[in-house]
């Protein structure tokens, strides 16, 4: 056991395979000073000594077989990946839209505080997080 930073693993937990190619091992972890296990991903090239460890550890068997890799599906992935793209563009709307104005570019103003609101809007679709077409950014 290394554990020669920080984080002592108590034990872990379902592993599955993170990547297709096994380059990587996604599992539930419980160090110690937490409460209970918390996700995480192992790979032998962790910047960190327990991702080492951990990701050795599950090959060789110790928290049990390690489950096939199953892709994300579309909306998984967009549960994922669109709140916060849809955080950052509304913040660089508002960054952008408070930039024009003290500039004084009333029209990119605008364009900045209607691309703003098309943003806000899109977690009001019955789609959502799914996005078919996101709002165009003001040029």
């Amino acid at each position: 056991m290394m554990n020669n930073d920080i984080f002592y693993i108590e034990n872990a937990h379902s592993p599955i395979w993170a990547t297709a190619d096994e380059a990587a091992v996604n599992l539930v972890v419980k160090f110690k000073g937490f409460s209970h296990g918390l996700p995480f991903t192992a790979s032998p090239t962790d910047q960190v000594s327990h991702g080492i460890e951990l990701y050795e550890r599950s090959v060789s068997g110790e928290f049990g077989p390690i489950a096939e890799y199953v892709p994300s599906t579309p909306v998984e992935i967009a549960a994922r990946d669109n709140p916060p793209a849809r955080r950052r563009a509304m913040t660089l709307a508002i960054s952008q839209a408070q930039h024009q104005e003290m500039m004084g570019n009333p029209a990119m103003t605008a364009a900045w505080k209607t691309y703003y609101q098309q943003v806000y809007a899109l977690d009001e679709s019955s789609d959502w997080p799914i996005v078919a077409e996101w709002p165009e950014v003001p040029a």
